[in-house]
């Protein structure tokens, strides 16, 4: 993350994409953390498969990616996968300056006492700002909607992350077949499920599963100043800061689209020398440079600088950092 629709409006609005598989790319490993959270739903592998995508979201990509790149130009599906890794780099890149800006404003712990009022303080949040950004863009796409892609493309998309991880083990578990295509029906359905135009089902999701459940933080508000009025954009420039390093920041949403899209153009013109043949590796390790999704350096993973959108107002969560 960033959430969907924040991915999905710099693709679409930003890159000025209209690949629809740059869009199923462009929600990069996010879309195995919806595998298994159907409502009702009972799926093998529930904890394997998330596994997988938050560990993508943890490490250096510089190596799992460009393997992803050589996978591809080997593949006789190599058209789908190009353009797919394209939208796979939109996402990373959006992720490296986009999260950290999330994570100062909806807070991180470790700690499990307080771990999953972070992770629900983070959703609230990147639903949020999801809504505000779709709402700067005037765009009414509905979420559910983003990520077209046809079975077959599906199938050669699951077959690439499989065989990397039979390279690499991601994680030391197998990858079961067909992973990618279970998970990325089941974030589709999700999103259908959760979308309230009258906002009368996020009102029905906030009384029967309560307003610190998981459904109810994705679930897109009618108005979001629900909680207070809030610049999740940040379009007026407030200082914030790096949550690992304690940096000084003034740029809002659309600087980090601006950063995020020159730094995806470098990557995307690494992956096209790669995927003509040439050894680039040392070159994609240099523009990643040790970052991760989360927005920090490998080596610098602790982060400690907040300040929460929700302090001082009506506020979703009863956070205690």
């Amino acid at each position: 993350m960033p959430g969907l629709l924040t991915h999905y409006c710099f693709a679409k609005h930003k890159i000025k994409s209209s690949s629809n598989l740059v869009y199923v790319g462009t929600q990069g490993p996010d879309i195995f953390f919806a595998y298994g959270n159907v409502p009702f739903t009972k799926r093998e592998y529930k904890d394997r498969v998330p596994l997988f995508g938050n560990t993508l979201h943890a490490i250096d990509p510089a190596v799992p990616y460009y393997e992803l790149f050589k996978i591809a130009r080997e593949s006789k599906d190599r058209e789908i996968l190009s353009e797919y890794l394209d939208g796979v780099l939109m996402h990373y890149a959006l992720d490296l300056y986009g999260h950290p800006y999330v994570f100062y404003r909806s807070g991180w712990d470790a700690d499990p006492e307080k771990y999953k009022k972070c992770l629900l303080s983070h959703n609230f949040f990147e639903t949020f700002l999801d809504k505000a950004v779709m709402t700067q863009f005037c765009d009414k796409t509905k979420p559910h909607k983003t990520m077209p892609c046809s079975d077959e493309e599906a199938i050669a998309i699951d077959k690439m992350w499989m065989e990397l991880n039979k390279r690499l083990s991601i994680i030391p578990q197998e990858y079961i077949e067909g992973s990618f295509v279970t998970a990325l029906k089941d974030y589709r359905l999700i999103h259908r499920i959760l979308l309230s135009k009258t906002g009368i089902k996020r009102g029905l999701i906030g009384l029967f599963l309560g307003k610190q459940s998981k459904a109810y933080a994705y679930s897109y508000p009618r108005n979001i100043n629900q909680f207070g009025r809030n610049d999740y954009m940040n379009l007026g420039h407030s200082q914030w800061r790096i949550p690992s390093d304690g940096e000084t920041r003034y740029d809002s949403l659309r600087n980090l689209f601006d950063f995020a899209y020159f730094k995806y153009t470098r990557l995307k013109s690494i992956k096209e020398k790669a995927m003509e043949g040439e050894d680039c590796l040392e070159e994609f390790k240099a523009e990643t440079a040790g970052y991760t999704h989360n927005g920090n350096n490998v080596k610098d993973p602790v982060m400690k600088y907040f300040d929460l959108a929700w302090k001082d107002k009506k506020k979703p969560l009863d956070l205690v950092l």
